[in-house]
């Protein structure tokens, strides 16, 4: 038989405290992708339960297939080009 697909995040058991974005089923039959934490790793790292970053504490224990690590964000500051100065800081707001 062909090998396994690999896991999309690593191969190895993910680690306590790592930063991670984990899938959360929604009432409506969908799911999203949230902020959270590994905060515990059972059964060699096939489920792992999670500190969401909002502070929920509904569905927390995830398999690893429903974990992977952040993207980057579209907010996240962008570096400037090089030799070009950042913008000053916005005033009165």
């Amino acid at each position: 038989p062909p090998p396994a697909a690999a896991a999309p995040s690593s191969s190895s058991s993910p680690a306590i405290g790592t930063r991670v974005e984990g899938r959360y089923a929604n009432g409506d039959g969908s799911a999203s992708w949230y902020g959270a934490t590994i905060a515990a790793v059972h059964h060699g790292g096939a489920f792992v339960t999670l500190d969401w970053e909002d502070g929920d504490t509904a569905q927390r224990r995830q398999p690893k297939q429903h974990v992977r690590l952040p993207r980057a964000s579209a907010s996240a500051p962008r570096a400037s080009a090089p030799g070009v100065p950042p913008p000053p800081p916005c005033k009165g707001l």
